[in-house]
């Protein structure tokens, strides 16, 4: 089938592979001495980035180091988290660049990023292409599907019309179509991550509102159970669902501000930016999806932070 489309689908095809890549790459970690070994405390719950080194709620290390000068911290973000759910926000010096480890204020990013790394580092499984169909561009495999069940979204009708390149989707369960999405323009790749839940499912896809070039507008969506989660909800977009410690997961975005759901909860987090959908090498930016966690870079106004977010212990303060 790929053969009939020529050097667009060739395109179009290469596009695709470089963003299932590049949106589960983890964030830049440079090579730096390890940080210092911190105790494990019991998890508690914040929202509430600081403009230092230190996260929120933070504990004190054993023996603490030098304390780094501090300002005050900005207005708290509500509201409270989840029980058992942790958030800490890492203050920048400067948005992330690519090729380039981020710049926490008041230590190293390597320091940063050793205090949940074994969480980090249980990231999902790639499901591209893990299911054969001879009718599909590209397939992938459901998350959290019973193992011998045939649950997978398939691309289909990849075509070049007078709208250019034009790309559907259809999630199967056995031999059944659960649902489809009519061809549309195809931009980096109409279909994302396909999640199981349970008797539920979720499916993370990215509209193209013009034809492929850098004007491109781009929107997330979550599709749950056959229905848009944005038109559900009112948001402006919804996008990078996941499972998070067996949870549903995703974030939101209503107007300029933005939120995530956890186990069907909404909560405003206060942030006016999440990066998200970047393409290409920009990839690297876009959250990183692990089983117990999820890190992202986000802005509020001109301040960017590193985030980490999931199920996991408080550790101690920076050095």
């Amino acid at each position: 089938m790929r053969s009939r489309f020529g050097w667009a689908t060739r395109l179009a095809g290469a596009w695709l592979v470089i963003v299932a890549s590049a949106c589960v790459a983890p964030p830049i970690e440079p090579t730096l001495t390890p940080a210092p070994t911190v105790t494990d405390q019991p998890p508690t719950a914040t929202l509430t980035p600081t403009r230092t080194a230190r996260p929120t709620r933070a504990p004190t290390l054993t023996p603490s180091p030098t304390p780094v000068a501090t300002a005050g911290p900005p207005p708290s973000i509500e509201p409270e988290l989840p029980e058992g759910f942790s958030l800490e926000a890492f203050e920048l010096a400067a948005r992330p660049v690519l090729g380039e480890p981020f710049q926490p204020i008041g230590a190293s990013a390597e320091a940063v990023l050793e205090r949940h790394r074994s969480h980090r580092e249980l990231v999902w499984p790639s499901p591209y292409d893990a299911v054969t169909d001879p009718d599909a561009y590209y397939t992938v495999q459901a998350i959290g599907a019973d193992e011998g069940d045939l649950f997978y979204a398939r691309s289909v009708a990849v075509e070049s019309t007078d709208r250019g390149l034009l790309e559907g989707v259809d999630v199967i369960k056995g031999e059944q179509v659960l649902f489809s999405i009519p061809p549309e323009t195809m931009g980096p790749g109409l279909l994302g991550r396909l999640w199981v839940d349970g008797s539920h499912w979720y499916l993370n896809v990215l509209h193209a509102r013009s034809a492929l070039g850098a004007e491109m507008e781009l929107i997330a969506d979550v599709i749950a159970d056959g229905q848009s989660l944005s038109q559900r909800h009112g948001f402006d977009e919804a996008f990078n669902f996941q499972l998070l410690a067996g949870r549903p997961f995703f974030f939101f975005r209503a107007s300029e501000r933005y939120g995530f759901s956890y186990d069907g909860i909404l909560y405003p987090t206060g942030f006016t930016g999440i990066e998200h959908h970047l393409c290409c090498a920009g990839g690297i930016l876009n959250p990183l999806a692990a089983q117990e966690m999820v890190a992202f870079y986000a802005q509020r106004g001109e301040t960017w932070y590193y985030v980490e977010a999931g199920v996991f212990p408080a550790v101690g303060e920076l050095p």
